[in-house]
């Protein structure tokens, strides 16, 4: 089976969200006579804007959590500056309005009174470049990146809330037998189209990602003695998924995806349309699909806002 893994959901992380400078009330933690202060990530969230409005939902990364941090001067970036400095989540202590994160570094930033810009990402890789961030989506990470931020950073406003943002897409297949006979051990699950890809370069200081040419397949191939079981039961499904990259396509009209899959020792085919816009970021994408015995047949596809989904699946928390 796929090995996605993506972040637990902690309603109590929603008030986090909009903690931005712009509208900050508090008075600075920073001495304002202080020429230097030490950056201090208060709080972060993951966004989720659903597909109707922009509404935002919080969710939180786990303790022992590692994020990179690239800061530069927002004036003079050649001589302030700092790349993928790792932040450790040490702690969360709850209360039943709010949360606050104890965050530790082995090497700390050092703000200075001009003001400065950040970002940052999750997980963190001493060996990446921020800039340039290699995804595979078979590889099941569940990439977040906050891109440069707007709060007012500096040696006087030394606290920073980042908020997160899902670098990906997942696609979700769920089975079910119509009438099929068989014993109902797939082999292999394929899904194509150009509207996807599964391999690509991300920027994670402003969201952007070029796609990969040549990698728009999900090819999930199990091993003997772990395939994935149809149930009996017409009623019960089973599903597994995926992260992707949608692809920006020039094109307005609809573009083909099919879905092949073996069940037992047949191969079945089918393929459908979609909008070129619908894969977006952030999202999951379910597609139902009914295994009968000489055909398959899928369903419209339907988005799930990711703070909705269901963990009895195949997807869990990450750690």
């Amino acid at each position: 089976m796929s090995s996605v893994r993506r972040t637990s959901v902690s309603l109590l992380l929603a008030c986090a969200v909009g903690l931005v400078a712009c509208t900050r009330q508090e008075e600075p933690s920073g001495n304002g006579q202080d020429d230097q202060a030490f950056l201090k990530v208060r709080t972060t969230a993951i966004s989720q804007a659903s597909r109707s409005l922009t509404a935002v939902t919080g969710q939180s990364l786990a303790v022992d959590a590692v994020i990179g941090i690239t800061l530069k001067g927002a004036d003079t970036p050649a001589d302030y500056a700092y790349s993928n400095v790792p932040y450790t989540l040490e702690s969360i202590e709850m209360t039943e309005t709010s949360a606050t994160e104890q965050w530790t570094t082995p090497s700390d930033i050092i703000l200075r009174r001009p003001k400065a810009t950040l970002t940052a990402y999750y997980p963190y890789d001493e060996q990446i470049d921020p800039y340039a961030v290699n995804i595979n989506g078979m590889d099941g990470i569940d990439w977040l990146y906050c891109p440069w931020t707007t709060e007012v950073i500096s040696a006087r406003w030394p606290d920073v809330t980042l908020t997160m943002h899902h670098a990906q897409a997942i696609l979700r297949v769920e089975l079910r037998r119509e009438g099929y006979a068989g014993e109902g051990k797939l082999k292999f699950i394929k899904i194509a189209s150009t509207a996807l890809a599964m391999q690509g370069v991300f920027n994670t200081s402003t969201g952007s990602y070029t796609t990969t040419s040549g990698t728009s397949l999900i090819d999930q191939q199990y091993a003997e003695g772990e395939e994935l079981q149809l149930p009996a039961d017409p009623n019960v499904i089973c599903s597994d998924e995926w992260f992707f990259l949608p692809v920006a396509l020039s094109s307005s009209e609809d573009v083909d995806i099919t879905f092949t899959v073996k069940v037992d020792k047949r191969s079945l085919e089918t393929t459908t349309t979609i909008s070129p816009s619908a894969f977006q970021c952030g999202r999951i994408h379910l597609f139902p699909l009914k295994v009968m015995n000489s055909e398959l047949e899928v369903s419209p596809v339907t988005i799930i806002p990711w703070e909705t989904q269901d963990d009895s699946h195949n997807m869990k928390p990450t750690n």
